[in-house]
């Protein structure tokens, strides 16, 4: 009976260990993903800024052009 207790225990015990450093390396993983999103979702914030203020200035010229169109009109 002892006999068969110690292997019973000692698989018993690495399925643990073996369940903890999965968790542990899972969690890792889901860490890069995340930080590499981060980054990710940095760029594309400063990329459409930089888009909108150059959208934003185009449309000011074009309101001012138009402004003096219409003001040498009238």
């Amino acid at each position: 009976m002892d006999q068969m207790i110690f292997p019973a225990l000692a698989g018993l015990a690495g399925i643990i260990i073996g369940l903890i450093i999965a968790r542990f390396s899972e969690k890792s993983k889901a860490n890069k993903i995340l930080d590499a999103t981060k980054k990710e979702t940095k760029s594309l914030l400063k990329e459409a800024k930089i888009e909108a203020e150059a959208l934003k200035k185009d449309k000011i010229l074009q309101a001012k052009e138009k402004f003096i169109e219409l003001k040498s009109e009238h």
